[in-house]
């Protein structure tokens, strides 16, 4: 405890006869001993031992956001999780240019993102997103002419794809047994595409190879020839799907007519004879 910090007694009648600087000294003595004293207090008030890590936690956790100044809940939040965006607010219009030697990174009520330097020239981030991207794994043998989805993948509403697709194939060089294309797309669905396959009027040895046909709408079919079986050919489509609805997209495949000829087959990982077919949609508004 504190010592008392009261004076000497100045009447020396009964003792030894000090300099009169005495008593003033002792009172700086106290003051510095009772100094000491609250420090030493302080301390028999804190944990025994070394502060643990978790009692150094417990004292972080009980830190309030009144302590470090709570942003008013009237405000928009960025909210992280482990050091991921879990949500990035968005605004209805491009925002002015940030301070020099800042960017702003923001997110447009259209599901845009951007990133902005200080002269105010911005970077659209996505779209086009890391899109949705399929690739057949078992490979499909196609043997009736009903239509059999090949490959599906998911897609938001009031959308624009860019879609591409390259597979390989064989099927017999008849009349018969040729390949159809076609695909299902959300209600409301429009857009156009075109096929890059073998003519099917390319039976045995007449006809023409090169075959570009460029469909008006998702719901036409394209047909393609064969070179025979254990023949590869390759197939690209490319096309633009736009949206108003969510749901699949979906490429289907089906015989033009059946025989006993070859069927046909759509190469997938499993296959010798070529690459997986793959379906690509890369979103881009």
């Amino acid at each position: 405890m504190p010592v008392s910090g009261y004076p000497l007694p100045t009447d020396r009648t009964d003792e030894t006869e000090m300099d009169d600087n005495h008593p003033l000294d002792h009172n700086t003595a106290n003051a510095a001993i009772n100094e000491l004293s609250v420090s030493v207090d302080a301390l028999i008030a804190a944990p025994a031992g070394n502060a643990t890590q978790t009692w150094v936690n417990q004292q972080i956790d009980a830190i309030t956001a009144a302590d470090v100044g709570a942003i008013p809940d009237s405000q928009t939040t960025l909210v992280i999780d482990a050091g991921l965006f879990l949500d990035l607010p968005c605004r209805a219009t491009h925002p002015s240019a940030p301070p020099a030697d800042s960017i702003r990174l923001y997110g447009l009520t259209d599901e845009t993102a951007w990133v902005m330097n200080s002269t105010g020239a911005k970077t659209q981030l996505c779209p086009p997103f890391v899109c949705p991207e399929v690739e057949l794994g078992t490979e499909a043998q196609v043997t009736t002419i009903t239509p059999a989805a090949v490959l599906t993948a998911p897609v938001v509403a009031n959308a624009t794809y860019d879609v591409v697709i390259k597979f390989g194939y064989e099927g017999d060089n008849v009349t018969t047994d040729q390949l159809k294309i076609s695909f299902t797309a959300p209600a409301g669905s429009k857009g156009g595409w075109t096929g890059q396959l073998l003519n099917k009027a390319n039976i045995a040895t007449s006809g023409t190879g090169a075959y570009t046909k460029i469909r008006n709408t998702w719901t036409d079919t394209l047909e393609a020839g064969g070179r025979g079986a254990a023949t590869p050919c390759s197939g690209d489509i490319t096309g633009t799907l736009y949206t108003t609805t969510a749901g699949n997209f979906v490429w289907l495949a089906a015989l033009d007519s059946v025989s006993t000829a070859v069927p046909v087959k759509i190469y997938g990982a499993s296959s010798a004879n070529g690459d997986a077919a793959k379906m690509t949609l890369t979103r881009v508004k």
